[in-house]
């Protein structure tokens, strides 16, 4: 991965954001999921992921609200959540979610 192609990590990120963010750019930097645009919206998740790692070390639970925003965030960005978690496609691209018919006779 080319430096120059990474996003600038700003000044303003929290130590533990800061660790966030060298455990995580190399996995959005292999796909280019993380542009120098993006750089703003991925350094605040970076924040968010770090408070959420810091209150797990100290042994207190995470607000639920931090724990699901971090989550939607790391799948914009990649991070996980594979899409075939959502859709698993068989061989007749159907979807196999028991709840695709809901609603439909």
């Amino acid at each position: 991965i080319e430096p120059d192609a990474l996003p600038a990590r700003p000044d303003w990120l929290t130590e533990a954001g800061t660790e966030v963010w060298v455990n995580d750019i190399g996995r959005v930097a292999v796909n280019r999921l993380v542009s120098e645009r993006d750089s703003t919206m991925f350094a605040t998740y970076c924040n968010l992921q770090g408070a959420v790692v810091m209150a797990w070390r100290a042994g207190e639970v995470p607000p639920a609200a931090h724990l699901m925003e971090a989550r939607k965030m790391a799948e914009q960005f990649g991070i996980f959540g594979a899409k075939s978690r959502m859709k698993a496609a068989g061989n007749d691209d159907r979807s196999n979610n028991p709840f695709t018919k809901n609603g439909r006779r």
